[in-house]
């Protein structure tokens, strides 16, 4: 996502908008597109309300999207000051309409290993006991992934009439390493404010996965007596693939930054970094439920390093 990274926000929040005096209010549809891919296959673009506004917060309320090309020339496109106008209701819409693709982009997850002979029979395995078995925790982890699949894509103006929208050859502004900008034909891309207002969208619904998937990991590894630790393996191992994937996008995101104002993003980065390099607890014993139930941040890093010191709390063994 770039949006909260470009309005300067550590944690993803709606923003006021000072809407046009005496403004309608405007329907637009909007088309999602899987990275590297385009359109998710028969999806129906989603409907938003938005209303125009008065940008007059300096670099909050710059409607033009920036980035560096592969050939280092700083490109940008702009759309006018638009922006949702009913967010109360965005994020449970937003909720409703991946929940309905996650089997279409869950079939782009396997084209996207299919070279991968151990992660594409992994991840059929883990179809499967989430088919055959109900495993809660394994269908939480992958809704996980596809939201971070998601949350790498980018939306498109799908509506014909929309006044000011501009169309743009994405093949003349030359390629990118951030896929999001790699899009390779004409298209349309949001005005600035809904692109942010989307991915505000995401991640509250992402803490809101985040949290269930926590809880559940936690009573399976607290479980009495036998622990299913094969059930375990594949949801860590989805986990940490998601992990990988998003790290990957974090990296080309801020490489296509390059030259650019800097993004928030960067030290979100870093505080991940100095995450990983904390020396673990050595405390032992056993947890509270407050503890348990408490989703460290808004990372599939943190939830991946949670769910492992819980279960070192279990065997013993030191986390990683």
């Amino acid at each position: 996502m770039s949006g909260n990274g470009r309005e300067h926000q550590e944690e993803a929040e709606f923003l006021r908008y000072d809407w046009v005096h005496n403004s309608q209010l405007y329907e637009m549809e909007i088309m999602w597109n899987l990275p590297g891919y385009g359109h998710i296959p028969s999806a129906q673009p989603i409907r938003v309300t938005f209303r125009p506004y008065s940008p007059r917060r300096g670099s909050l309320d710059v409607a033009a999207s920036v980035w560096t090309n592969k050939d280092g020339e700083l490109k940008a496109v702009e759309q006018p000051a638009y922006a949702i106008y009913d967010t109360a209701n965005l994020v449970p819409a937003f909720e409703r309409y991946f929940s309905s693709l996650q089997p279409a982009i869950e079939a782009w997850i396997f084209t996207r290993i299919n070279q991968d002979e151990v992660a594409t029979l992994t991840y059929t395995e883990v179809l499967r006991m989430r088919s055959v078995h109900g495993s809660k925790a394994l269908d939480l982890a992958m809704r996980l992934q596809c939201l971070s699949v998601v949350s790498q894509g980018y939306g498109s103006v799908w509506s014909n009439n929309i006044p000011g929208i501009r169309e743009y050859d994405y093949r003349r502004l030359g390629g990118s390493v951030y896929e999001a900008y790699d899009r390779r034909r004409n298209d349309r891309p949001l005005p600035g404010a809904i692109t942010h207002q989307m991915d505000v969208a995401a991640v509250k619904y992402l803490k809101k996965l985040e949290k269930e998937f926590v809880k559940e990991l936690a009573a399976l590894i607290f479980k009495p007596k036998i622990k299913p630790w094969y059930e375990l393996f594949l949801a860590f191992y989805v986990i940490f693939w998601n992990l990988e994937y998003i790290h990957h996008g974090a990296h080309d995101y801020m490489k296509s930054k390059n030259g650019t104002v800097c993004t928030s993003i960067e030290i979100r980065m870093q505080s991940l970094t100095r995450l990983v390099d904390r020396e673990p607890s050595e405390q032992r014993g056993e947890q509270s439920n407050q503890e348990v139930g408490v989703c460290l941040s808004c990372s599939p890093l943190s939830l991946a390093l949670y769910a492992a010191r819980l279960l070192a709390l279990q065997t013993g063994t030191r986390e990683p």
